[in-house]
């Protein structure tokens, strides 16, 4: 089950799934300055089928949705009112 949202303060991060065959498919890069979450594991609270990997070398922030909405006061309403 996904529990955060990832900031990446620097570096690059790919979600991906597998297929039934074994193939990796990308779904997302997350580069500096963005976030990174697999949203529907994340409010489903369900497992998640999807992976995230760093591609590099990278720092990052993981912050549950609470603390992102006091530590980024712009969230506040947009979460509050999505609810």
């Amino acid at each position: 089950v996904c529990r955060c949202y990832t900031y990446v303060v620097e570096g690059c991060l790919r979600m991906y799934e597998i297929d039934e065959k074994g193939v990796e498919h990308n779904l997302q890069f997350a580069l500096e300055n963005e976030w990174i979450v697999d949203i529907g594991s994340f409010h489903a609270e369900k497992p998640s089928s999807l992976f995230i990997e760093a591609l590099e070398e990278h720092g990052g922030l993981h912050r549950s949705t609470p603390t992102c909405c006091i530590s980024i006061p712009s969230t506040r309403s947009s979460t509050a009112t999505s609810g």
